[in-house]
This record gives C-alpha cells, sequence and structure tokens, in this order.
C-alpha cells in the first residue's frame, strides 16, 4: 500500500490532471450501466401493460439522450486520456533521464543499477496500476447496486454466479500463469532476434559483417531462434485454449441455470418481461464487475511486485552536492592549483580489494604530471578520486589545502576540465560539442579548435555543422583522432584552473600525436595538469612522473631521475623504446 501511494505522487508530480480524468472517466461509466439496467424494464412495462404512447416516446428520447450524452462525454474523455497519455509518456521518460543525472557516479558504472532501471522503466506500467485500482473501485461500487437488485429476486441465483466466478479463478489463475510463460519465452527469444536485427541494420557492423560473410551466419541464427520461438509459443498457446475453452462451457452452464430459473418465475409467480429484463442485465453485470474487482486485485497484487523495482531506482542516493565553498573562496588570490593526496585508499562498492592503496602525493602549483603504469594499477581510480565521482574509503584529498568533500560539486567542476579516454560527443552542433553548456563565446570557439589542430577541418556549416547523422542527416562522421581533438578543445575552452587528460592521445594517428606533443605547452599553458598515458614518451614533457603498481604509487620524480634510478619505469620505457626502435 505504502507504494501505491508512492505511485499517485509520483504521478501528481508529473501531470496533475491524470488520476482526476481516470476517476472520472470510470465514474461515467457506473451511471451508463445503471442507465443499461432501468431504462430497458421501465420501457419493457410501458410497452406491455400501460401502452401509453407518449409515455413510450419520451423514455426513449430521454435513454436516447442520456445514453448519448455518456458516450459522447465518455469518447471526449477518451481522446482527452489519449493526449494526455501520450504527453505523461514522454515527461515520464525525462523523468527517469533527469533522475539519473542526479545519482552518484558509483550507481551508473554499477550493473545492478542498470538492470534496476530496465525493471523499473520496463516492467512497471504505471498508468496501467492506476487504471486497474480505479476500475476495481468502480467495479465494486456496480457490484454492490448489483447484488442489491439481485437479493430482492433470489439469493440463489446470486449463489450460482459465486460458484461460476470462483471456478473462472481457479482456471483464471492458470491461464495467467500460462500467460506469464509465454511473456516470459517471447522476452527471451525477442531479446536474440532482436539483437541479431541491430546487428544486421547497424552501420558500425557493416564492415565486419560483409569482410567476413557473417550473413548467413547471423540468417541461420535468426531462424534457428524464431524456430524455437514458435515450437515453444505454441506449445504454451494449444494450452491456454484449452483452459479457455473450459471457461467458456462453464459460462454457458451459469447462464443456463440462470435462464432456466428466471423462466420459471415468469411462469409460475408471474414475474413480468421487464423484470426479467432487468434480472438477465443485473446478472450480467453483476458476474462482470465481479470478475473485475477480483482480476483488479490479482493484477494489482502482480503489478504491485514491480512497484518494488519502481520506488528502488527512485530512493536511490543522489549525488551529494557537497560543502558550501565556491571556486573563488577555494582559488582566493591563486591562480594556480595545488592538489594533495593524503594516505587515500579507495574500494569500490560492493569489492572486497581496494584499488587505491595508500596513495600520498602531491602536486604544486602549475607542474605538470604524467601518470603511468599497466592496466589495473590505479591509474583511472586516481582520476575518478580527482574527479569526485567516487569519494576515498579512507584518507583525504586536499585542492589548495581544503578537502574537496567541502566544495560545492558544481563549483568544483568548474575548476576542473577532463578528456576521458571513453569521452563522448554528443549528436549536436560543433559548437555545441566544444561549449559543452557553458557561455558561447564564438572566438574562443574557433580558438579552441585551433589549440587542438582541428582548424583546417572543413565543416560545410561552418560550427553549426552537426556531428553524426543521428539528428541531421547532413551531419559529418568524424575519424575517431578528430572527435579526440573535439574533446581536447572542450576541455581547452573551459579555462579551468585543472586539466586532466586521460590518454589524449590514443586515438590518434603517429602525426596529429606529434602535433599535440608539440602544442603540448599550449594546450595546457601554465595550468596544474594530469596527463595520463601508455606512451611513456610524453613524460618529458611533464615536470613530474608518477607510476603506479598494485594500486600504489612505487615510484615519483622526474623522467631523467627514474631512469637512473633504473626501476620499473625505467624498464617500462626501454621496452617501449625497443619496441619503436
Amino acid at each position: 500500500m505504502k507504494n501505491i501511494f508512492y505511485l499517485f505522487r509520483y504521478i501528481f508530480r508529473i501531470d496533475k490532471k491524470m488520476i482526476p480524468s481516470i476517476i472520472l472517466l470510470y465514474t461515467i461509466s457506473i451511471f451508463g450501466n445503471i442507465a443499461y439496467l432501468v431504462f430497458p424494464k421501465i420501457l419493457i412495462d410501458e410497452i406491455f401493460y400501460k401502452q401509453d404512447i407518449h409515455r413510450i416516446i419520451w423514455i426513449m428520447i430521454i435513454f436516447f439522450l442520456f445514453i448519448s450524452s455518456i458516450n459522447i462525454l465518455t469518447n471526449y474523455l477518451n481522446g482527452y486520456m489519449q493526449k494526455l497519455q501520450d504527453l505523461f509518456n514522454l515527461r515520464e521518460a525525462n523523468y527517469f533521464a533527469r533522475h539519473a543525472l542526479k545519482l552518484r557516479y558509483y550507481h551508473i558504472e554499477s550493473k545492478d543499477t542498470q538492470e534496476l532501471y530496465d525493471k523499473a522503466c520496463y516492467n512497471v506500467d504505471i498508468l496501467g496500476i492506476v487504471f486497474t485500482i480505479v476500475q476495481g473501485i468502480t467495479s465494486a461500487v456496480t457490484l454492490g447496486l448489483m447484488i442489491g437488485i439481485m437479493t430482492t429476486l433470489n439469493p440463489l441465483i446470486i449463489t450460482i454466479i459465486i460458484v461460476i466466478i470462483f471456478i473462472n479463478i481457479i482456471i483464471g489463475k492458470k491461464l495467467k500463469k500460462i500467460s506469464f510463460d509465454i511473456g516470459e519465452q517471447s522476452a527471451i527469444y525477442s531479446r536474440v532476434v532482436t539483437y541479431i536485427n541491430k546487428l544486421m541494420l547497424n552501420w558500425e557492423y557493416g564492415k565486419e559483417i560483409r569482410v567476413n560473410a557473417l550473413g548467413p551466419f547471423l540468417n541461420q541464427k535468426w531462424d534457428k531462434e524464431f524456430s524455437a520461438y514458435i515450437k515453444e509459443n505454441n506449445k504454451k498457446k494449444n494450452e491456454y485454449y484449452k483452459y479457455l475453452s473450459i471457461v467458456n462451457i462453464v459460462d454457458i452452464i451459469q447462464y443456463i441455470l440462470i435462464y432456466g430459473i428466471l423462466i420459471l418465475w415468469v411462469i409460475y409467480k408471474n414475474l413480468g418481461i421487464g423484470d426479467f429484463t432487468l434480472y438477465i442485465n443485473a446478472t450480467s453485470q453483476l458476474k462482470n464487475n465481479f470478475m473485475n474487482v477480483i482480476n483488479s486485485w490479482q493484477d494489482l497484487q502482480l503489478k504491485s511486485k514491480f512497484l518494488d523495482d519502481f520506488v528502488s531506482y527512485f530512493n536511490l542516493e543522489n549525488e551529494v552536492e557537497g560543502g558550501n565553498l565556491t571556486a573563488k573562496e577555494v582559488m582566493k588570490e591563486a591562480s594556480h592549483i595545488e592538489i594533495e593526496f593524503k594516505n587515500v585508499s579507495f574500494r569500490y562498492p560492493m569489492m572486497e580489494h581496494y584499488a587505491l592503496e595508500n596513495v600520498t602525493c602531491k602536486i604544486k602549483k602549475g607542474e605538470k604530471i604524467s601518470i603511468v603504469g599497466a592496466n589495473g594499477a590505479g591509474k583511472t581510480t586516481f582520476v575518478k578520486l580527482l574527479c569526485r565521482l567516487y569519494d576515498p574509503t579512507e584518507g583525504e584529498i586536499l585542492i589548495n589545502g581544503i578537502n574537496i568533500n567541502q566544495i560545492k560539486l558544481k563549483e568544483y567542476y568548474d575548476l576542473v576540465s577532463v578528456v576521458f579516454q571513453d569521452f563522448k560527443l554528443l549528436a549536436f552542433s560543433v559548437r555545441d560539442n566544444v561549449i559543452f553548456g557553458k557561455e558561447i563565446i564564438e572566438d574562443r570557439v574557433q580558438q579552441s579548435l585551433e589549440v587542438a589542430g582541428l582548424h583546417n577541418k572543413k565543416l560545410p556549416k561552418g560550427l553549426d555543422t552537426s556531428i553524426y547523422k543521428n539528428l541531421d542527416e547532413e551531419g559529418m562522421e568524424f575519424s575517431g583522432g578528430e572527435a579526440q581533438k573535439i574533446a581536447i578543445a572542450r576541455a581547452w575552452y573551459r579555462e579551468s584552473s585543472l586539466i586532466i587528460l586521460d590518454e589524449p592521445t590514443a586515438a590518434l594517428d603517429p602525426l596529429s600525436e606529434y602535433e599535440i606533443y608539440t602544442n603540448f605547452q599550449k594546450i595546457i599553458g601554465d595550468k596544474t595538469s594530469i596527463f595520463v598515458s601508455h606512451r611513456l614518451a610524453s613524460c618529458r614533457f611533464c615536470d613530474k612522473v608518477f607510476v603506479f603498481d598494485k594500486c600504489r604509487i612505487v615510484e615519483q620524480g622526474t623522467h631523467e631521475k627514474l631512469i637512473i634510478q633504473n626501476g620499473l619505469y625505467a624498464d617500462m620505457f626501454n621496452k617501449q623504446a625497443h619496441f619503436y626502435g
């Protein structure tokens, strides 16, 4: 029940009109049901007994006007509801996405969170639950009215109906189980065949598929999965229709018994034709509404299980804003950033082993640091902690002597520019990808592209040229190296006091790599900078090198000093020099 209240509040936040509109729609249906029950009895009694033509005409006119009004209002509300639902679906999708933006970064990296999102987003029919609840309540109200009418005739009829209904409920549970199994099977096979379809249509796989002649292989895979799906689906469908036939037979028996009782009452107890019609219609409505109440309750129980995932997703921990200090208060009169790690250790959530262990180091104002080491040595974790994507498990990180958790998160991000190894470009304009939400300064955008070495790239629409063709058919495809230059231009544009470049030349050809190294000083300027790279030649451009191994900093110093020490760094450098030599 707690989840249901949460759901109603959730819908009300997205659209305040939705729930009242659903309630109004189903309330109107109650009046329609009553009209179809009462008016035929009044009309038939008038025709067979009083036979007043004027009254008959007036009854027909009133009935026609009332039912027409109900139908017109219902149709209008259905159309209005469809518009509301279309807008609600768009707003809800955005609501989910906006919530994801607020989550702590470790949730974004977590497979469990991604699975929870899929369950919350795709398994929970938000509006369907509300429709189920309101339909159940309106059916219960109508059911009460029908029971009141039927008890005036013979309680035996109600007993027959209830017995038949419970038989239907037992069989209905079996039908729901089979239906659920069909859905589960469909989801499993659909995931596979949908993946194969996407492979066939995805241009990124086009070269691999054609060069390796994968077409027949993929077709064979698809045919195999589809045939298996058809076989299993037909088996379950046959079982489903067998039980459905039993339900139909039981319903026929019910109507034979009820009609028989009512006919006997007409013959032996002078039951009027109008009353006969009333009770027949009431019997049908009683059964239908009783089933609606039961089905609504069962559906609600089933759907409520998925609501746990829905509520859990929106209860995930949001990003912590941090302290109260601004960027200006941190920088004070300084124009550079000094960084210090004090006995910092870090362990990823749900992991036993440390990804970073007892790291202590200091980066002086304006220093250029190169971070090197094997994969899994702790380099990426070091950068993530400095970017406040995670908080240290132990120890603290200081900026100009201030713990970074004391700084407002948004203000902190203004101090830092990062080019991640797995950076992303958006399918918007070149300008949008450079400014990335910052204030537009046209000259600086051009200057950023020039510093990054992309000023000679011909752009059909200038800075308005779209990247990729996702949203614009005239968009341009950029090579990996060109995309990386845009990411570097983005970092330079931000004018942050700290620049972090994670494998900035990984996707560049040797010529472009040389160009980046040559312009390194121009790109970084006199700012404090961190340069993560597997290519140790880049270390010569830096003031100091941090060598990571087994989640620790095992060596640090200038390139020349570390070569003389003849330790891990020297060994790595000599191997690379030999490889390129």
